[in-house]
Formats: structure tokens, sequence, C-alpha cells
């Protein structure tokens, strides 16, 4: 599968006099089969956005402690990607949308 993702609008905010970070951003994945890239033929769209979640370490160090995946939009996924089949994709979404409760 060839594969490209763009990374926007990209947001830092640094909470709790500088001990836990929130970052998010947007991305756009293209998924085409293999060698079809550049080929003009349809691939799979996916716009998610992404919110990471993180606390400043002892040694100063930033920990990332969460990852929330929040879908927006998704074209021909289940035709070019069969493993991004809902029901994956909803375990995957329940396993990091567990934000701990300090956040």
């Amino acid at each position: 599968m060839d594969t490209h993702y763009s990374i926007a609008s990209a947001r830092v905010d640094i909470h709790e006099g500088g001990k836990t970070v929130q970052i998010t951003c947007t991305t756009l994945m293209k998924h085409f089969r293999a060698g079809e890239a550049f080929s003009n033929t349809p691939g799979a769209n996916n716009g998610p956005i992404h919110d990471f979640r993180g606390l400043k370490e002892k040694d100063g160090m930033w920990k990332l402690n969460a990852w929330i995946l929040e879908p927006k939009f998704a074209q021909e996924t289940l035709i070019l990607c069969p493993m991004c089949r809902r029901v994956a994709f909803d375990r995957l979404l329940e396993d990091f949308q567990r934000v701990p409760e300090d956040m």
C-alpha cells in the first residue's frame, strides 16, 4: 500500500505552570494500492483530528499519556484498506480515548 500523510493546524497548549501539555493537529491520510499513488487512480482518504496529552517528567522530558483520535471523514476506506473496517476502528478509538482522570 502506498500512503501519504499531511499534518496541519498543529497547536501546542502548555497548562498548569508547564506541567501538562495538549497537542492537537489535523491530518489528511491518503492510501493507494501499491504502485498506484501517482497513476491518477482514486484512493482512500481519511481526515481525523489528533489530540495528544502529556506530562512533564522530573528529568524535564515530556511523556505523552493519551492519544484521542476523532475521525471527521473517510472516503473509500473499506475498498482499499480492509483492515480499517469500522469495527476495528471503533476498538482502536476505545483504547486511545481513555484519558487519565487528572487531565
